[in-house]
């Protein structure tokens, strides 16, 4: 059965609670966005945002950060609710010390694999045994609405390898970006264990598609 990490970005930010509520049974985490703007143009949640919505449900949040300096973001997002949180190494100051920070305040963590990221640069975490989720990006970070590069899928199988050479098979192998229809059953089939749909969650279909990513 896949987990669902629910992209509120593609909500109607209007009525956050709404959307949560509408969504949530289906929801192993809510996937929360961050962009500052510099990382990626897009100004993209903050941590009043998170700490406002985080009384409407007890689902777990993820939040992607997508910002430079990311050693900086780390503690706010955590006091606003943060449960999960996924970084960029290239946007850090040291990658290495941001997971034991964010692990060491109790929280998970996740490494993001950009399109173009050697994955050889997990292997220091899973060495370790720092990491609980690696994020692979199907398509550029910050990208909204293009579909997956099919370079993804041998991606996510050679992760899977390096797991299995690390017995990291704890690991949450996690697909965000480019979710479609067409494109899930495939991810699953190639080791992941997590998506992360968007428009598929919250347009008119979204809990009958919901309901089937579930089942998968």
């Amino acid at each position: 059965m896949a987990l669902c990490s629910i992209s509120l970005w593609s909500a109607d930010l209007a009525s956050l609670k709404e959307q949560i509520k509408k969504v949530e049974d289906y929801a192993d985490y809510f996937h929360i966005d961050v962009g500052d703007g510099h990382y990626i143009p897009t100004l993209l949640f903050f941590p009043d945002i998170v700490k406002a919505v985080r009384r409407y449900t007890k689902v777990p949040f993820e939040v992607h950060l997508m910002t430079n300096n990311t050693e900086s973001f780390i503690e706010p997002f955590i006091e606003a609710g943060a449960d999960l949180i996924d970084i960029h190494l290239d946007a850090c100051i040291n990658g290495f010390n941001a997971v034991k920070s964010i692990k060491q305040k109790g929280k998970k963590a996740g490494v993001v694999l950009s399109p173009d990221d050697d994955i050889a640069i997990l292997e220091p975490f899973f060495e370790q045994q720092l990491l609980d989720v690696v994020v692979c990006l199907g398509t550029r970070p910050g990208v909204k609405g293009k579909d997956l590069d099919e370079k993804a899928f041998t991606r996510i199988t050679d992760v899977k390898v390096l797991l299995k050479r690390y017995d990291s098979d704890y690991v949450i192998i996690e697909a965000d970006g480019g979710i479609r229809k067409h494109t899930v059953e495939r991810l699953v089939s190639s080791g992941v264990k997590m998506l992360v749909p968007g428009s598929l969650a919250f347009n008119e279909e979204g809990l009958e598609t919901l309901s089937w990513l579930k089942s998968l």
